[in-house]
């Protein structure tokens, strides 16, 4: 046993009592309620304390909810294998059956307090004083509960009927019983005696003592739920519980399951100030209110109302002449009734569930929940204190020359054939960084790169395509694709003042155009001899991608040109109108390829399309065209994983996934899409492009050793890296500028 109080905050519900505020997919305890944070980040920092009382805080909850509990808790220095994440609701006595193994297998016994996260606390060390008072007599063998002397006949909560006092000063309280909501009659003799108490919902135990409980009360949920927590998966954000397994387990809150049939229980008097919120009332009582008695929230107009209760996140609400009611607005529904008998919003959430109605599950308006730039100084950070310092001193190649093609997680090189674009890419990332002032010394790495891309241009036939880590010759094809990547990073180092980038990139422009251009078509071949029988739409793209960059970084008027036309190739021959998706690969003769590759499209292509679409239409002075919004929404609707919001690696032209694993890259390049589209102003951005960036973190930035990334994760989240490929920095430094860029913040400084 260790010392220090294990908490397990309990994350479960979705609030239906202070619906359409509360919904499934954003339940109250998501919100910000009271204060700057959300009721679950207060919760978590509730259980903090400078004198050793509490240990870890971990978290039970939904899968469904897994990133908001990641975004909330993750700030507050909550660990991955410290969140346990149920498939099904199971109610109360299943989560502490989860609690309770976690501590018998970490630490074979110790204390557990069980704490909801949705309910108001207002006097933190009153609380710690409580959780204090009880640890006597949980470390002795009882169950303590925690409760809290009425102060109104409540019947919306259940009480805990005590005895006598103990004889020590912390005033500890035996049980003779639980009970269920009363009627007002009832609760009206609860208020009076003067031996009834709230139950808080809070519970302390030893986990040795509670698992004999569950064993002699509940047998079949401790067996249910061992079989579960045995088999939990670890993934990036915590602890997932196999569904086969835990679909089995018996639903039965704690309280009946064993609270009401185990000897002895405690009752701790709460010294603290406590609501469970779980009314409209409830907030109402809390919440700071005018002369009248009006509590008002967010846009209202109220006259000659009197102890009203306004909450409003949707268009103006005005009211005039009301008394004693809750007028609760959001963006697709409203709900009134008498503040007194609010908590009756649940007959209409069940009315509303019935009929299958959307609005008690989705939160309209939630891509507003962050502000826009929320994430900006994290991204600062990581670009300029983790990745770009990390990648100045291991990604160079400084015996052989260019750059290491892939590291270890240790940061070591792991010696792999270079790659001509993967060298390109590196000296753009650095160019970028040098223009930005974000590495000190990013223009010597930008001619650390530029004398391997010269150097290249000198190999026999110019450019090849791959190399020996050493230098020597692997491939010597030359291809459009690489060639590309050249110029982009021609562009990009000229742009920062690189001196030996302008001529460079002429050279490869005019390569292109003599020997890879096919007039005839309006495309390119991919190699110098266009024997190919295939003609791909992902050369193409990055072709238009080094174009827009060489016209942005010289104002080369051919580049436009070209881009122009590669624009409208794309939008009569690589988008399929009939399912908005990106052709990957066409025949000679510009038909959709009959063989197998004909039936593969990659989500991430499309993401890069919509981006530069916009980015050509940006330059031109053009409105943004309707394939970039179509390939987008594909991208989205069709080609992300519901369970984890990140993109697949490939699917079919209708949407079914074939590769089920997710790359980083697909994640930087949706953001740059969603950022394109925000910038026409025609739809609502914000909340979609902070939580592609919050995706980015999570599942491939947070968890790598500073500086690096996790490129792989399959279908359920787990990490299937084994190596930080260099070729990524691209993605992640492109989707990052747009983002700084997007939101003003991009220079240093």
């Amino acid at each position: 046993m260790t010392d220090g109080v294990n908490s397990f905050v309990l994350s479960g519900g979705i609030g239906s009592r202070l619906w359409p505020f509360s919904r499934a997919d954003h339940p109250k305890q998501f919100h910000r309620l009271r204060g700057a944070h959300s009721m679950l980040r207060n919760t978590v920092r509730r259980l903090r304390d400078d004198d050793g009382l509490f240990g870890p805080t971990r978290i039970i909850a939904s899968a469904d909810h897994a990133q908001l509990v990641w975004q909330d808790c993750v700030a507050e220095g909550v660990l991955a294998e410290q969140c346990f994440f149920e498939p099904v609701g199971r109610n109360t006595a299943a989560a502490v059956a989860v609690a309770t193994l976690s501590i018998l297998a970490e630490q074979g016994d110790g204390l557990v307090l069980i704490v909801p996260a949705d309910h108001e606390v207002t006097t933190a060390d009153q609380f710690h004083r409580s959780v204090a008072s009880g640890i006597d007599a949980a470390q002795s063998g009882a169950l303590v509960v925690f409760g809290v002397k009425p102060t109104r006949p409540e019947t919306g909560f259940g009480y805990v009927k005590t005895g006598e006092a103990a004889a020590n000063a912390c005033g500890v309280r035996s049980v003779e019983r639980f009970i269920e909501k009363p009627d007002a009659e009832k609760a009206m003799r609860y208020l009076a005696s003067g031996d009834y108490f709230w139950n808080s919902g809070m519970i302390l135990f030893r986990a040795s003592k509670m698992a004999e409980h569950f064993q002699s009360h509940a047998p079949d949920i401790w067996a249910g739920v061992k079989a579960a927590f045995v088999k939990a998966e670890q993934q990036a954000v915590g602890q997932f519980l196999p569904a086969d397994l835990y679909d089995t387990v018996r639903a039965e809150a704690v309280d009946t399951a064993i609270l009401e049939k185990a000897e002895p229980i405690a009752l701790v008097p709460a010294r603290f100030q406590w609501s469970d919120i779980g009314s409209w009332e409830a907030l109402y009582e809390l919440a700071e209110k005018d002369p009248a008695g009006n509590a008002m929230m967010g846009d209202v107009v109220a006259l000659d109302c009197e102890n009203c209760y306004f909450h409003n996140e949707g268009q103006l609400v005005t009211a005039h002449g009301l008394r004693d009611l809750a007028v609760v607005s959001t963006r697709d529904a409203t709900f009134v009734a008498p503040l007194k008998s609010s908590q009756e919003v649940r007959g209409v959430f069940q009315k509303l569930d019935l009929g299958d109605r959307s609005e008690i599950r989705i939160t309209a308006g939630l891509s507003k929940a962050k502000d826009a730039g929320a994430n900006a100084k994290r991204v600062r950070h990581w670009l300029e204190n983790m990745a770009f310092p990390l990648w100045a001193e291991i990604g160079p190649d400084r015996n052989h020359g260019g750059f290491h093609e892939a590291l270890g997680f240790d940061g070591v090189s792991l010696n792999r054939p270079k790659r001509l674009r993967t060298m390109a890419r590196q000296t753009w990332c650095f160019a970028k960084a040098q223009a930005n002032d974000w590495l000190p010394q990013a223009d010597t790495l930008v001619d650390h790169g530029m004398d391997w891309l010269e150097q290249s241009a000198s190999e026999g036939v110019g450019f090849p395509a791959v190399q020996v880590h050493d230098g020597a010759i692997l491939d010597a094809a030359v291809d459009a694709y690489d060639m590309a990547f050249v110029l982009l990073a021609c562009a990009s180092a000229h742009a920062a003042g690189n001196a030996r980038a302008l001529p460079l990139g002429k050279t490869v422009l005019q390569r292109l155009e003599d020997q890879f251009r096919d007039t005839a078509n309006g495309a390119w071949f991919e190699t110098a001899d266009g024997a190919s029988d295939k003609r791909r739409a992902n050369p193409h793209m990055h072709l238009l991608e080094a174009f827009l960059e060489w016209h942005a970084a010289t104002g080369c008027g051919r580049a436009l040109s070209h881009a122009d036309d590669l624009v409208s190739l794309f939008q009569n021959r690589f988008f399929d109108r009939d399912n908005w998706a990106v052709i990957e690969v066409l025949d000679s003769r510009f038909r959709k390829f009959a063989g197998p590759e004909g039936e593969v499209t990659e989500p991430g292509h499309h993401f890069e399309w919509a981006w530069l679409l916009g980015e050509h239409a940006r330059q031109r002075g053009r409105n943004h065209p309707d394939e970039a919004r179509k390939v987008y929404a594909t991208g989205v609707s069709q080609g992300s994983n519901r369970k984890t919001g990140l993109a697949w690696a490939s699917m079919t032209p209708l949407g079914v996934p074939i590769e089920r694993v997710h790359r980083s890259w697909p994640q930087a390049e949706a953001l740059k899409a969603a950022i394109m589209l925000d910038r026409t102003g025609e739809q609502e951005m914000t909340g979609e492009i902070e939580a592609r960036m919050d995706r980015l973190f999570i599942w491939h930035l947070d968890e790598a050793p500073d500086g690096l990334w996790v490129d792989r994760r399959d279908a359920e989240g787990v990490s299937t890296a084994q190596d930080v490929p260099a070729s990524i920095f691209y993605h992640i430094v492109g989707g990052m500028m747009a983002y700084l860029d997007h939101h003003g913040k991009l220079a240093a400084g």
